[in-house]
This record gives C-alpha cells, sequence and structure tokens, in this order.
C-alpha cells in the first residue's frame, strides 16, 4: 500500500469499460475515483485519493453500495485492491496506475 505522500499517475488501461466490469461498489469508487483524480491533475497522491474517495463516499456517482461503515478502512481500499483473499480484488488493478518517483 502506498504513504499517504506516494504520487500516482494512471495509465490509459483506467477507462469507463474497465470500470463497468468491476462487481464490487467498493471497487467502482476506488477506480472511479482514481480516473476522476487522474483527469484533472494526472498526477496525485494516495492521500488526495483516499481524501476524495472519503468526501464522495455518500455521492452514487462514485459509491452505490449499502453504505460504508468505517471511513477507516476506506485507506484499505488499496490492499483490497489487490488481495487475492479479498472479495474486492480488482483484476490487472497494477495496470490501472504508475507510482511515480519524487
Amino acid at each position: 500500500m502506498p504513504l499517504k505522500m506516494q504520487k500516482i499517475q494512471i495509465t490509459v488501461n483506467l477507462n469507463e469499460e474497465e470500470i463497468k466490469k468491476a462487481k464490487q461498489p467498493v471497487q467502482k469508487l476506488i477506480l472511479k475515483s482514481m480516473l476522476e483524480l487522474g483527469k484533472d491533475k494526472k498526477i496525485f497522491t494516495y492521500g488526495e485519493l483516499v481524501k476524495f474517495m472519503i468526501d464522495n463516499k455518500d455521492n452514487t456517482e462514485y459509491y452505490n453500495g449499502s453504505g460504508i461503515k468505517s471511513i477507516n478502512n476506506i485507506w484499505k481500499y488499496w490492499g483490497y485492491s489487490q488481495s487475492k483473499a479479498h472479495k474486492s480484488t480488482i483484476n490487472n488493478f497494477s495496470t490501472y496506475y504508475i507510482l511515480v518517483k519524487n
């Protein structure tokens, strides 16, 4: 999982079609958030991504699930996205971003 100040840039692999393939609302939240931040700034930090997800957790454009029970869990979504053991695993997640060296 990246550190709060880790810079992230999305790749061309992350697009609306890929987001439509996501099955879990949490998957869509992180992918839509990354796509939105990537459009405006191209490069954003992990902390900015988490803040954006927290700010938009009640916005049905980004999250349409049964409710996020813990804000603290949002910090863990990146890890869940890559975990083979978690139901929120996103196939090919690592192809959607580049961790930018400072």
